[in-house]
């Protein structure tokens, strides 16, 4: 996960040069600091970025922590977590409202009262 400012301005610089004009900043499964981390530097770098030469961040894409325990793929499995309303809405606040997909498993206990709550 690239989560310093200085990352996401590399990242957004290479993206545009190979075509991709726009782009959701995607998080991964891991401590709820290193998201925060993330999401701070991604809303800060979201407000500062050269749209001229770089590709845009519109938004950010939270893929995990909210994902099975039994399916984590390359997800980081000590860092899974339910998906609790106020811990959604922590990310979401942290992201200054960047956050547009959201990736959890809809099998968990709490998946129902999230995608009821940010449908």
């Amino acid at each position: 996960m690239v989560g310093s400012y200085d990352g996401l301005k590399y990242l957004s610089e290479n993206l545009l040069s190979e075509g991709t004009t726009s782009y959701l900043a995607t998080t991964m499964t891991q401590s709820t600091d290193k998201i925060d981390k993330a999401l701070i530097n991604i809303a800060k770098y979201e407000v500062e970025q050269d749209v001229h030469n770089a590709a845009e961040i519109v938004g950010i894409h939270l893929e995990g922590p909210f994902i099975s325990e039994n399916k984590v793929g390359a997800q980081h499995p000590q860092y899974v977590v339910r998906p609790f309303i106020d811990k959604i809405k922590h990310f979401q606040e942290t992201a200054n409202g960047l956050i547009k997909i959201m990736t959890f498993a809809p099998e968990v206990e709490g998946a129902k009262e999230a995608l009821e709550t940010y449908k």
